[in-house]
């Protein structure tokens, strides 16, 4: 799958109406357990 409007794609969180940024850099690797694969990353 191929994003063609970036502006759709958020490292935020929707939250009260607004887009918020994390309180910190930290990320974790969400991994799929069906497969042992990373999925995605999340703050």
């Amino acid at each position: 799958m191929q994003l063609n409007d970036l502006t759709l794609f958020r490292q935020q969180a929707f939250i009260n109406g607004e887009w918020r940024d994390a309180l910190s850099s930290d990320v974790i690797t969400v991994t799929n357990p069906a497969n042992g694969r990373g999925a995605g990353l999340s703050t």
